[in-house]
C-alpha cells in the first residue's frame, strides 16, 4: 500500500514537470516562429552602395585625366571638368529559415536614398595680399534644391586629399547656400569679421600659379573639380576668382564676396589692337576692336623702316564700367535735404507712365501703399537726360515731382527702387526679378543690388559712377552691385529734366 502511494506521488511529479515543459515549449515556439510556421534568425546584414555617374563632356583639348575608384575626371582647357556621382545606399538584411512551411532562405531589402547635392566650387582666394599662409580660402555653393551633409567629404589639392572639419555653423549645407573652406578659421574671421555663415577647416596651400582642386564625397568620388590660373586675375591684389558658368573672372570687390552673390555677372574681353607702320613719309594705321565689357587688353606694335628697324610691344589692362541699357537711379541725398535723381543713359526717350517709385526702410514697408507711388502720367525722361524726384527740401519746381513731401528717408539704412508695375501686387522676389533699378544704403533687409552702399552722411550724396571712359556720358555705370557702382559726393549736384548730357 505504502509502495503504491509512493509510485502515484512520483507519477504526479513527472506529470507536473511535463505540463510545465509543454507550456514553456509552446511559448518559445510561438515567439520564434513566423506566421507561416518558419523559425527565423538573422544571420547577416550588409550595406551595399550602388553608384551611377554623370560626366560633363569637355568642350576643348584634354589636359589630363584622374581616376579614383573607377571614376574618371577629365581636366580640360574649359577651366572646369566635373563628374557628379548619384549615390544610393542600400541596406540588405538576410534571414535563415528553419522548420515548417516552405523552407529555404528569405531576404528582405530596404533602400535608403542618401542625398548628394550638386556642391560646386564658386570662389577662390588663392593669393591674398601679404602672407598666403593661413589666409587662403575657397567658397563652395549648394547649387541644388536639397540640403547636403558633407561631414565625411574631402578637399583635394596638390595631389593630396584633405579632411574637412567644421569650425562654425552647420556641416550640412542648405540648398542655395554657401560655405567657406579655409586653412585658418581664426584668420578668416579677422579678415571678414561680419561673416556668420559656415566655416570649414582643411589643411591646404593653394598654388599661386594655378592648379586643379576638387571636392570629393565619402567614397572619394569627385563631386566638382576645377582648374584655376593666375592669368585669370586675383593674383596678390586682394581680389578673388569668381565662377561664372564654366569661366573664372576676377572679382569686382576687394576681398571678394564670401557668403554672398558673386560680383561678376559676365566675363567678356575687349581687345584693341593698333599697328602703325612708318616707312619714310608714308604712315598706315589700322584699328581692330571686338566685343565690350569689363577688361580692355591693349596691344601696340610700332615698326619704323629706314636704314634700321625697331619694334616695340606693350600690353596694358584697364577696368571699364558696364553701361546700363535702362533708366538708373543716379544720385541720392538723405538727411535734412533729400532727393533722388534718375538718369536715362540710352539713346531713346523713356515713357514712365505706369511705373512706380518705392522706398523701404524695413520689411514692414513692402505692402505699405504710401511707400509705392505711381509716376505722373506722360512722365518722360529724355535720352541722356535726368529726372529729379524731390523729397524734403526739394519741392516742385526745383524737382520734377514730389511724391510724398512730408515723409523722410532714413539717414542710417534704407533702399529705393523703380518698378514697371505696382510692387505691392508682387512678392519681394517677383518684384526684384523684374525691377528697373534698386539702390540700398546702410544695412537694408532687401531691395538692393548685391552689396548696399555706405551711409552717405548729412549734407553728402551717393552718386553713380560716369559711364564708359567719357566723363560727359552721364552716370551710366551699372554692374548690379551698389557698393561698386556708387561713390560718395561731398557736394550734392541734383539735376532735373532741364539737364541733358552732351554726347
Amino acid at each position: 500500500m505504502r509502495k503504491q502511494k509512493s509510485l502515484e506521488k512520483k507519477r504526479l511529479i513527472i506529470y507536473s514537470v511535463f505540463i510545465i515543459f509543454i507550456f514553456l515549449l509552446s511559448f518559445y515556439l510561438s515567439y520564434n516562429f513566423n506566421i507561416g510556421g518558419q523559425f527565423v534568425s538573422v544571420v547577416n546584414q550588409t550595406t551595399t552602395t550602388t553608384q551611377t555617374t554623370t560626366t560633363v563632356k569637355p568642350k576643348f583639348k584634354v589636359l589630363a585625366t584622374e581616376s579614383v575608384n573607377g571614376t574618371t575626371t577629365t581636366l580640360t582647357t574649359t577651366k572646369t571638368s566635373t563628374t557628379i556621382p548619384i549615390i544610393v545606399e542600400m541596406t540588405t538584411t538576410t534571414v535563415k529559415s528553419s522548420g515548417g512551411g516552405g523552407g529555404g532562405g528569405r531576404t528582405t531589402t530596404t533602400t535608403i536614398p542618401k542625398p548628394v547635392a550638386k556642391i560646386i566650387i564658386n570662389e577662390i582666394m588663392y593669393n591674398p595680399p601679404g602672407s598666403d599662409q593661413d589666409n587662403e580660402w575657397v567658397e563652395v555653393y549648394n547649387n541644388d534644391t536639397i540640403d547636403c551633409d558633407i561631414s565625411d567629404w574631402g578637399f583635394f589639392e596638390s595631389n593630396t586629399n584633405h579632411r574637412l572639419t567644421l569650425q562654425q555653423g552647420s556641416i550640412t549645407i542648405p540648398a542655395a547656400a554657401y560655405a567657406i573652406i579655409t586653412d585658418n578659421a581664426t584668420n578668416f574671421l579677422v579678415n571678414y569679421p561680419g561673416f556668420n555663415g559656415t566655416i570649414i577647416k582643411s589643411t591646404f596651400s593653394l598654388s599661386n600659379d594655378g592648379e586643379y582642386i576638387a571636392l570629393k564625397d565619402y567614397s572619394s568620388n569627385v563631386v566638382d573639380g576645377v582648374i584655376y590660373n593666375s592669368t585669370y586675375g586675383g593674383d596678390g591684389n586682394n581680389r578673388t576668382l569668381e565662377r561664372i558658368g564654366n569661366d573664372w573672372c576676377e572679382s569686382l570687390v576687394d576681398g571678394g564676396t564670401p557668403g554672398l552673390n558673386n560680383s561678376v555677372l559676365t566675363c567678356l574681353t575687349v581687345t584693341t589692337s593698333t599697328t602703325t607702320t612708318i616707312e619714310t613719309s608714308t604712315t598706315t594705321t589700322s584699328t581692330i576692336v571686338s566685343t565690350t565689357i569689363t577688361t580692355i587688353t591693349t596691344t601696340t606694335s610700332t615698326t619704323t623702316t629706314t636704314s634700321t628697324t625697331t619694334t616695340t610691344s606693350t600690353t596694358t589692362s584697364t577696368t571699364i564700367p558696364i553701361i546700363a541699357d535702362h533708366v538708373v537711379i543716379s544720385e541720392i541725398q538723405v538727411g535734412d535735404e533729400e532727393f533722388v535723381e534718375l538718369y536715362n543713359p540710352t539713346d531713346t526717350d523713356v515713357n514712365m507712365t505706369g511705373w512706380y517709385f518705392s522706398y523701404f526702410s524695413s520689411n514692414r514697408d513692402w505692402n505699405n501703399s504710401y511707400r509705392n507711388v505711381e509716376f505722373p502720367d506722360t512722365t518722360i525722361i529724355k535720352s541722356y537726360g535726368f529726372y529729379l524726384i524731390g523729397l524734403i527740401g526739394y519741392p516742385v519746381p526745383i524737382s520734377d515731382w514730389q511724391p510724398y513731401p512730408s515723409k523722410q528717408l532714413s539717414d542710417s539704412t534704407g533702399s529705393i527702387a523703380i518698378f514697371p508695375f505696382n510692387p505691392i501686387t508682387k512678392t519681394v522676389e517677383e518684384a526684384m526679378m523684374n525691377k528697373i533699378d534698386a539702390v540700398g544704403w546702410g544695412n537694408p533687409n532687401y531691395v538692393y543690388e548685391n552689396i548696399s552702399c555706405l551711409v552717405p552722411g548729412i549734407g553728402k550724396s551717393l552718386e553713380r559712377k560716369p559711364g564708359y571712359l567719357n566723363s560727359t556720358a552721364g552716370n551710366g555705370w551699372d554692374s548690379d552691385d551698389n557698393l561698386e557702382d556708387f561713390v560718395l559726393r561731398d557736394v550734392p549736384e541734383p539735376q532735373n529734366s532741364t539737364f541733358v548730357e552732351i554726347q
